[in-house]
């Protein structure tokens, strides 16, 4: 195998000759070969080697801190985004229980609108009834009070054997053992 070294020929640069021997199909480090080889030259004889060396290793170390930076970068982010699925995870099981909380407290209030408005259908029917029972009591509540009246100032030696009501006064008959309660009776 023949080397040129390029960096010691006139033309181009050592970089320039890089890409070319790239270009060239040499491999896929061959570009990096040149330029090490390029820097290594012009420091000149065996130092150039031992910097060629350490070039290499200093790119290489570079590379691997960059890989090493995007992983970890990676793992971090991995991580970052499973802690926040989690959050979000929780958030959706905590809506879920209120929602179907509040699903059990619609269907609760669904069936107390239903019976309240049985009791007001009821409450109606009985009104109707109450109003019904008022109408038929308006002419029957003079008489009962008449007779509720009457048994107040009636004496305990007068007894009623009849009573009638009409357009024209009030009849009673009865009986006495004397004539002072009957006229303690009138007089009242």
């Amino acid at each position: 195998m023949i080397r040129i070294n390029l960096a010691l020929r006139k033309g181009p640069t050592g970089a320039a000759a890089a890409g070319a021997s790239v270009a060239s199909g040499k491999g896929p480090f061959a570009g990096l070969e040149a330029l090490l080889s390029g820097l290594s030259s012009k420091s000149g004889g065996a130092t150039t080697q031992g910097a060629g060396r350490e070039l290499a290793r200093e790119v290489l170390m570079r590379v691997v801190l960059v890989v090493g930076v995007y992983f970890a970068g990676n793992e971090m982010l991995t991580s970052w985004k499973a802690e926040e699925l989690g959050k979000v995870q929780g958030e959706i099981a905590s809506l879920t229980s209120e929602v179907s909380r509040l699903d059990a407290e619609i269907a609760k209030r669904a069936q107390v609108e239903q019976e309240k408005k049985r009791i007001e259908e009821f409450e109606l029917i009985l009104k109707s009834k109450l109003d019904t029972i008022d109408r038929l009591m308006a002419g029957r509540e003079s008489a009962s009070r008449i007779l509720r009246d009457l048994a107040g100032m009636l004496p305990k030696e007068v007894w009623l054997s009849a009573f009638q009501v009409d357009s024209k006064g009030l009849d009673v008959k009865g009986t006495s053992i004397g004539i002072d309660p009957v006229s303690s009776f009138l007089s009242a």
